[in-house]
């Protein structure tokens, strides 16, 4: 059962090592991806399975394999990180250079 006084508190950046270790499956991965130690992993996903009450992933040889609580709530929370990128991407000004947008431009064509 989550902690309502630790959610409350919940440092959100542990929701994209949760993330990205769920994808890698392995913690170096995971911390090459975001720049940060292997020990910085570790300490995050311990911080968030304390808040959660869950272990969340267990280690198998070199993988971390999720807990079937984390492969509930997996999909739910990468949906929701790529729902707010997607909103912070769209702050400030467009810049077509950098963008990552794709657009389809359709024209009728008349002989």
């Amino acid at each position: 059962m989550a902690d309502i006084h630790a959610l409350k508190k919940l440092d959100l950046n542990l929701l994209k090592v949760f993330e990205s270790l769920y994808l890698e499956q392995n913690m170096t991965r995971t911390a090459e991806a975001l720049h940060i130690t292997p020990s910085a992993v570790s300490h995050g996903i311990k911080r968030l399975r304390d808040c959660l009450g869950d272990p969340l992933f267990q280690r198998s040889n070199n993988r971390m394999l999720p807990t079937p609580a984390c492969q509930r709530m997996a999909p739910l929370i990468i949906d929701n990180l790529t729902r707010l990128r997607q909103i912070m991407q769209h702050w400030g000004e467009f810049q077509p250079l950098t963008s990552e947008h794709h657009f389809r431009i359709g024209m009728h064509y008349a002989l």
